[in-house]
């Protein structure tokens, strides 16, 4: 069981919600849990804030057992099908080979041998000293969901450079994937931080030091770099602060690495004085992941540009089996479009004739463009990439041509708390206007909607899990994701 003390969990939560009202002004761009840390330092004194920040904030512990395991049955929970977890290292669920797999059952845990266990990416032999089952042993920000057998292969093994999918190098070290490599990256800059000399990066990779840390490895700056934060390492990373109190930095801003160690720039969601990305190509990959009700022929898809001309379509799926999964990407110039997704029975994906549903997603930002599934005849997004997506973004004089494939940013000015939520969300507004609410989840589908009464929501007969709740006033909107404990 997870160790909790549930008046100190309220108390904290109101705390932190009446401190982001009043930083919120000097900090729009930043979450609150940074407010008393110099974001705009460098260096050893940006890694000792950060680590102060880490150290002092957490307030709880979790028990190696079962509390792990509890723990990342929420914290790697598959965004496409919350019955399953992401197993790191794993590439595929299609080909046969459980030791690859990519997501398994959230409750096939233990140590058989198509189980999944837990992964310490900072492995607890090569610690100095080597560590147990507490401490840096039972801390939820390294410990991941784990192929058994692939966890094994990776063993005690030093990272080291590599392409493709997880593997053991030519030199007996181990690649954890394209996929991962970031996540491993921002995992072993935390423990770093937070535990210092007990888990030095140089102990755990191979490769060149910084030349103003002889502890950290420069390969992992490139992978923090290469790899973007992925939507599973951000849903970790608030789920496990809710848990213990403290979150991991480099998820929340990959750029202190660059301010703290140099190298490769990497992506600065804070803005808070480093230097740019680097420019957006002028091509982007998207994908478009088809969850097929029980009538696949009835799906089709389109992507019209500026001239409503179609660029990429797709249709015939009567050979796919109900409820399967088909994964799409194409290569788009920058430039505005039009996704539409059809339906020829006019019932749309979900839900009366199966479950199914379609997400898609910016391969170049991680973004999630547009997702959903209960429609009728079809239904159309618009969206715009590369420099087109900044100047829709940013510009307030945007031409006719463009204003017709954007949407205008309005949204509520309201918060709620807390979160997560047990009973009921309380809604903090300015003024007592009617609103409207729906609760979806993490694909866009529709589960709950209502009207807001007595500035609160139930939720208590929601499972526990991560949802998105969309508050409307039949003008403008307020979206959040919410943990449901």
């Amino acid at each position: 069981m997870i160790l909790t003390h549930q008046n100190h969990i309220r108390m904290r939560i109101l705390l932190s919600f009446l401190a982001l009202c009043f930083v919120y002004s000097s900090f729009a761009q930043v979450p609150a849990y940074y407010n008393n840390v110099n974001l705009n330092a460098s260096g050893q004194t940006l890694k000792n804030n950060l680590a102060s920040k880490v150290i002092s904030s957490q307030n709880q512990t979790v028990s190696y057992t079962p509390g792990i395991w509890n723990a990342l049955q929420q914290t790697d929970l598959d965004a496409n099908n919350s019955s399953r977890v992401v197993l790191i290292y794993g590439y595929s669920d299609s080909d046969g080979n459980s030791t690859t797999d990519r997501t398994r059952s959230k409750y096939s845990n233990g140590g058989g041998s198509t189980d999944w266990n837990r992964e310490h990416v900072y492995p607890k032999s090569l610690g100095t000293p080597t560590f147990g089952n507490s401490g840096p042993g039972s801390d939820p920000h390294q410990v991941r969901a784990s192929d058994v057998n692939r966890n094994a292969s990776r063993g005690n093994r030093k990272f080291a450079s590599g392409s493709g999918n997880s593997t053991i190098t030519s030199q007996g070290h181990w690649y954890p994937g394209d996929e991962f490599k970031g996540d491993v990256a921002r995992i072993l800059m935390y423990m770093y931080l937070r535990y210092g000399t007990r888990c030095l990066p140089k102990n755990v990779g191979e490769g060149s030091t910084v030349s103003n840390d002889q502890n950290m490895v420069e390969l992992f700056l490139q992978w923090n770099a290469e790899d973007p934060v992925s939507t599973l390492e951000t849903q970790r990373n608030d789920i496990i602060e809710n848990l213990i109190g403290n979150r991991n930095p480099f998820i929340d801003n990959p750029a202190f690495a660059t301010q703290i160690w140099g190298g490769q720039q990497a992506e600065d969601r804070f803005g808070t004085g480093t230097p740019p990305p680097p420019p957006t190509p002028s091509t982007t990959t998207v994908t478009l992941r088809l969850i097929f009700d029980n009538y696949p022929a009835e799906t089709s898809w389109e992507i019209t540009n500026s001239s409503n001309q179609i660029v990429h379509s797709g249709n015939n799926y009567g050979s796919q089996a109900n409820g399967s999964t088909l994964n799409l990407t194409e290569t788009l110039a920058d430039g505005c479009y039009n996704l539409i997704i059809k339906d020829s029975y006019g019932d749309g994906m979900c839900c009366t004739y199966g479950n199914g549903s379609f997400l898609f997603t910016n391969n170049t930002t991680g973004n999630t463009i547009t997702s959903g599934g209960s429609f009728q005849t079809q239904k159309t997004k618009a969206f715009c990439l590369g420099t087109n997506a900044r100047l829709a973004q940013n510009s307030t004089t945007t031409s006719t041509t463009l204003e017709a494939f954007t949407t205008t940013n309005t949204a509520l000015e309201l918060s709620i708390y807390p979160n997560p939520a047990r009973a009921f969300i309380y809604i903090a507004s300015s003024n007592k206007e009617a609103l409207n609410y729906t609760i979806s989840s993490l694909v866009g589908q529709t589960l709950v909607n209502g009207t807001v009464n007595n500035q609160q929501i139930d939720v208590q007969k929601l499972p526990k899990g991560v949802y998105i709740l969309s508050i409307n006033n039949g003008v403008q909107t307020y979206t959040k994701k919410f943990i449901k404990a």
